[in-house]
């Protein structure tokens, strides 16, 4: 499991778990410097140097592309030879179906949700995908529970959600680890109904493959969409393992307390979380849990980077990690 320093505001105004030298002179460490939250107010934050920006979402306040635009210029000004953002419920238009639905509601004058998107020039935009950087392989998604009041961006059902979480970390577990398996699922699925899968001839034809199971199809796979196996099937050659994972939502039971003293954190989030048994979790959303915090079960060193607080100032400073990029050990 990671080390982890002592969690305290240094003398920079950077709340460190790294003892390392800046990693911009220790080649061996990739070091990530987390915000999320900012609504605006990003202007406020003394952003510390370091390898890798993490942007946990949340960067407007309403998602106008004027509040877009603003935020990616400041991007710009910053060092970091990598910006990683993910969008959080606040960034309306970033949630492109929701938005084309809900969008009188919000803004009187509807905004193009694809230049929206399109406006983030300074950084590397992820929406359900991963990217690697110097070995530490990181995965992002904006997809968070639905609360009890606004409909807003990202809310999606715990249905949806406990489906996402399976999937992919099905995907790294059985995709990864059990190649033989899943090929061949995928190679039938890409020429068969899934109706013929379900059929007995077919049972018998793939019995060489999956005579294993009591059942055919596997009731966790199937039906599983098209678009869906092709995205993981693209992704997990790439990825394999995360070591970083990036949302806007915080996991159940983890730094995920309301100022009512109710928890709201995602329980398929915190599932995923003990399948996939990433090293870090970077997240924000509930301003008022803003620290850093071990979940036991998966080991994964959890952050709420949140940097706004309930009084809406960006006052809460960024939280830093480094990444061994030989043996991906946290320091």
């Amino acid at each position: 499991m990671p080390k982890l320093g002592n969690f305290v505001d240094d003398a920079k105004g950077v709340a460190s778990l790294s003892s390392q030298p800046s990693s911009l002179e220790n080649k061996d460490y990739v070091r990530f410097v987390c915000i999320s939250d900012t609504h605006n107010d990003h202007k406020r934050i003394k952003v510390p140097d370091g390898d890798v920006l993490l942007h946990a979402g949340d960067f407007t306040k309403f998602g106008t592309e004027k509040e877009i635009f603003e935020f990616n210029r400041w991007l710009g000004t910053l060092p970091h030879r990598h910006k990683i953002v993910v969008s959080g419920n606040h960034d309306l238009t970033m949630d492109t179906g929701f938005y084309d639905r809900e969008w009188r509601k919000w803004h009187d004058e509807k905004q193009d949700s694809v230049k929206a998107k399109a406006l983030l020039t300074n950084c590397r935009y992820l929406e359900n995908e991963g990217i690697e950087i110097d070995g530490v392989r990181v995965f992002a998604t904006p997809n968070m529970p639905k609360d009890s009041g606004r409909l807003w961006a990202w809310n999606r059902s715990s249905h949806h959600l406990s489906e996402f979480w399976g999937r992919l970390a099905l995907s790294v577990d059985t995709i990864y680890h059990r190649r033989f398996w899943a090929d061949n699922l995928l190679k039938y699925e890409l020429h068969l109904h899934i109706n013929c899968l379900r059929s007995s001839n077919s049972r018998r034809m793939l019995s060489p493959f999956f005579g294993h199971f009591s059942s055919f199809p596997p009731p966790s796979l199937l039906p599983l969409p098209l678009s869906l196996m092709t995205t993981e099937k693209k992704l997990v050659p790439q990825m394999g393992k995360v070591d970083v994972l990036l949302t806007h939502s915080p996991p159940r039971g983890v730094l995920d307390r309301c100022w009512s003293g109710h928890r709201v954190g995602s329980r398929p989030l915190l599932a995923g979380l003990r399948r996939l048994k990433p090293k870090f979790c970077v997240f924000g959303h509930i301003h008022e849990d803003y620290g850093v915090k071990v979940e036991e079960v998966s080991g994964t060193v959890c952050i709420n980077a949140a940097s706004c607080t309930m009084l809406g100032a960006a006052r809460h400073e960024p939280i830093v990690f480094d990444i061994s990029k030989s043996t991906k050990a946290a320091t």
